[in-house]
């Protein structure tokens, strides 16, 4: 019996000791701590978002290619400089030639014979040669065409895939929001069933003193709070992992104090599941996405035809010799510098059918691109579908939920009051606390899930920060 009532004593300690803890107002710090509102939250993510970050850099990246592919029209600028040792300097050989004289003076009769031969040198044992040369494609089988419009392509759909990433912050942002919502919700519910306990064990005491009840009854009283106290300490924890959860996606110090608004309320949703198709058919990124690598796609195909054609190109050579590095002549040469112009075509009549493979496999990746479109819209409407039926269930759920919490209200009171005239059991009023408290539970988590299927919703039908 001492075991019993000791351990009686030390239930009660605990439980009224976090009872006082939990109930103390905020810290100076969250009470001076600005409310963030939905909107503002989501313009913080945005705006701390490294992911987006680096879709900016991914949209910069593909400008920069583009530019690089404009140069490809451009004339190109080359230069080239050698030098060239001989083992010995070049010569010639020279035949002299002179009138044949046969010692009559009749020499004059016959002609010029050779009389002997000599080595001229015509050249140095160094030779340095600078060249500049200017080369301008005149025609490339509409491959610089294609390339340039690939990168325009790939501008436009770096774009998209930011358009696709904001939606996903705007998302995360707002399940976030929501989840410290819920987790308050939670801890006020566990916080009623503190105090709805207590005053079940004050009033279960002072019948045990008055020798109106048993000790059973008190015990039962006190392990009940107990329970309660518990489940209030994870509902506290719950909020401080979703408040870090929030702190990290705003790149806050994850221990920051934080308040939101409180929005968790229900508001109708006006707009049939054909009109949220329809939407998403029009403004989901992912379907521009896939338009745009058609686009790619059909590019490739032209890409991969400039085989069949002929590459036409012009270039101009300015030349200068020398036999010193300043390549400025030598004694034997007249002129150190020359300039040339060419005009050239080069066709490759046969290169064992590369070219017709090149483009027989990019209609296969047009084809594939084609069929990503289908299976994606398909994807896209089973989505929302899923999404507009979750809000719908937990819509009913509200209604469910409002009428239940009513009725285990007026359950509870009955039951203490009937335990109050002794008429009831403290059991009763046990079992009546513990499905108000289910009650009030399963109602803030059927608001929770109808806003979290809204949000949902509006990622799905392609939908921004100003949603539906």
């Amino acid at each position: 019996m001492w075991v019993l009532k000791k351990t009686s004593t030390i239930l009660i300690s605990v439980a009224l000791m976090f009872s006082w803890l939990l109930a103390t107002p905020l810290s100076a710090a969250e009470a001076e701590t600005e409310v963030l509102t939905l909107s503002g939250s989501i313009s913080m993510a945005l705006e701390k978002s490294l992911s987006l970050d680096s879709a900016d850099k991914a949209i910069e990246k593909a400008e920069w290619e583009k530019k690089k592919a404009f140069k490809g029209f451009l004339p190109t600028v080359s230069g080239a400089y050698s030098y060239t040792r001989l083992d010995e300097a070049p010569s010639s050989s020279v035949v002299t030639y002179g009138a044949f004289n046969n010692g009559a003076g009749v020499g004059s009769l016959f002609p010029l014979v050779p009389t002997g031969t000599r080595h001229v040198t015509v050249g140095t044992e160094d030779n340095y040669q600078a060249k500049l040369t200017l080369a301008q494609p005149i025609f490339t089988g509409f491959k610089l065409k294609s390339t340039y419009d690939l990168a325009k392509l790939g501008i436009d759909t770096a774009k998209v895939d930011k358009e696709r990433e904001i939606l996903d912050v705007i998302l995360k942002a707002k399940e976030s929001y929501f989840g410290i919502l819920q987790a308050e919700k939670a801890l006020q519910v566990a916080d009623q069933a503190v105090k709805q306990f207590e005053a079940h064990l004050n009033v279960a005491r002072n019948f045990y003193n008055e020798g109106m009840s048993t000790k059973n009854q008190v015990l039962e009283a006190e392990v009940n709070l107990a329970e309660a106290v518990q489940t209030r300490i994870k509902a506290e924890n719950a909020l401080l992992l979703a408040r870090a959860g929030f702190n990290n996606l705003l790149r806050r110090p994850i221990d920051a104090p934080i308040r939101v608004e409180d929005i968790l309320a229900y508001k109708p949703f006006v707009h049939d599941l054909q009109y949220c198709l329809d939407q998403a058919l029009r403004l989901r990124p992912e379907i521009k996405a896939i338009l745009l690598k058609i686009d790619m796609a059909n590019e490739q195909v032209h890409l991969s035809r400039a085989g069949y054609f002929p590459a036409v190109a012009l270039a101009a050579n300015q030349t200068w010799k020398g036999d010193s590095y300043q390549v400025r002549g030598s004694s034997y040469m007249d002129d150190y510098d020359s300039w040339d112009v060419t005009v050239g075509m080069t066709w490759e009549f046969w290169n064992w059918l590369k070219t017709r493979d090149a483009v027989k496999g990019s209609k296969a990746s047009r084809d594939i691109a084609h069929n990503g479109l289908t299976q994606i819209r398909d994807g896209i409407r089973l989505e929302v579908n899923h999404f507009f039926l979750s809000l719908k269930e937990a819509e009913k759920q509200i209604f469910v939920a409002e009428k239940a919490i009513a009725r285990a209200e007026e359950n509870y009171r009955m039951s203490e009051e009937r335990y109050r005239v002794q008429i009831g059991t403290s059991t009763e009023v046990i079992d009546a606390a513990t499905l108000l408290t289910s009650a009030r539970r399963r109602y803030y988590d059927a608001l929770y899930s109808y806003n979290l299927a809204w949000a949902d919703l509006e990622r799905g039908m392609g939908f921004g920060r100003d949603g539906i």
